[in-house]
């Protein structure tokens, strides 16, 4: 899905599907190498989403309640790790002390060309 996304598969399909693309070329669109991807959540499910991304090259962090020994840098809060990430993935249960942790101030911070 977050591939899709960042390629924009769905629209692109749309564009074929209606034979645009004998007119113009599809607008360009972006890659995951390189990026700067942020977990929230470093549990079982976080850390196999961090070791399936590390073949793409990308910059992985993450926020939890603790910070815990491995190799990806840790943000005490999800704000920080918003602001210094491309891509946030939301790993973590959903429990009352989780609700809401993703709130207009971690969008903000992301900004308007992330992708959560």
């Amino acid at each position: 899905m977050m591939l899709a996304l960042l390629r924009h598969l769905p629209e692109a399909q749309e564009y074929v599907k209606s034979t645009a693309w004998s007119k113009a070329p599809f607008k360009l669109t972006t890659t995951l190498a390189g990026k700067r991807v942020g977990i929230v959540g470093m549990g079982r499910i976080g850390q196999d989403l961090a070791k399936r991304l590390e073949p793409f090259k990308v910059e992985i962090a993450y926020s939890g309640p603790n910070a815990k020994p491995l190799p990806y840098t840790y943000h005490p809060n999800v704000k920080d790790l918003a602001a210094a990430s491309d891509i946030l993935f939301l790993a973590c249960p959903a429990t009352p002390e989780t609700d809401k942790m993703i709130n207009a101030q971690a969008l903000e911070a992301l900004g308007p060309s992330g992708f959560f």
